[in-house]
């Protein structure tokens, strides 16, 4: 995972890049912007027990090489990556806040999407739901997640704009993360920045509408040159026995990468 250093060189670049895209489109902020990015970080990085939801590195690796690297050669790894990780962030956040899914929905990107946008809208009256068109998004027409016999999507992006807060976003990362199995979206070199941008809006947008209830995580920031307790852990795990006084005290002391 990334040093608290990194981090805060890609919360700095993710601040001057989408909090002007929730500026203009009009999202109600609970928390300051900044607390939202703070809590996309926890929602990554928080160790919850379960091993197949600790597999978050691509993520960070992802974050880093697009704001910290700016490697334009990855951006087709960095835009499938971040698009297929999303299921992994639904899964941690909805464990994290305690949601449940919809009714009769499954914890796949399909079924997370439903819920988050259902639940906003039915069961928490969230203002910015108020006019969401789910029923065409996802019972109805299913437009959605309508696809042709090979699999194809019958709607585009552009189709879905405006059934739901950052609907089209949320669209692409979900045409995108199922592609690797199905047929690729036409995307030109010239659209993967913005494309890589609309994924991470979406990751950024289910923080801010959690933030009230995972703002309970932010418990402390550690020093920004020392290594997040995570990455600790992850460096002297390999000899237990040795070094396991790490184990025991690492969430209370700061303690230098190296020694």
């Amino acid at each position: 995972m990334l040093t608290n250093q990194e981090w805060q060189k890609i919360k700095a670049e993710i601040k001057r890049n989408i909090e002007p895209v929730f500026t203009k489109a009009g999202v109600t902020l609970t928390v300051p912007f900044d607390t939202v990015i703070d809590i996309f970080q926890v929602i990554i990085e928080k160790e919850i027990g379960d091993g197949d939801l600790d597999d978050r590195e691509k993520i960070g690796e992802a974050l880093k090489s697009r704001y910290i690297l700016k490697d334009g050669n990855s951006y087709p790894t960095i835009l499938l990556a971040l698009a297929i990780k999303l299921e992994t962030y639904f899964k941690r956040l909805y464990k994290i806040a305690n949601e449940t899914l919809w009714m009769n929905e499954h914890n796949k990107m399909k079924g997370q999407i439903v819920t988050f946008v259902k639940k906003h809208k039915y069961t928490y009256s969230d203002p910015d739901f108020k006019a969401a068109n789910d029923s065409v998004a996802f019972d109805n027409e299913k437009k959605f997640f309508k696809t042709d016999a090979n699999d194809t999507p019958l709607f585009s992006p552009s189709d879905l704009g405006g059934m739901f807060p950052f609907s089209e976003q949320f669209k692409w990362a979900y045409d995108i993360a199922n592609s690797q199995r199905h047929s690729d979206p036409s995307i030109s070199d010239d659209d993967l920045p913005k494309l890589i941008t609309y994924v991470i809006t979406c990751y950024l947008y289910l923080a801010c509408k959690y933030a009230k209830r995972l703002s309970k995580e932010l418990i402390h920031q550690p020093d920004a040159t020392t290594l997040s307790n995570w990455n600790i852990l992850k460096q002297y795990c390999g000899n237990f026995a040795k070094n396991q006084t790490y184990f025991l005290i690492a969430d209370r002391l700061s303690v230098p990468p190296g020694n």
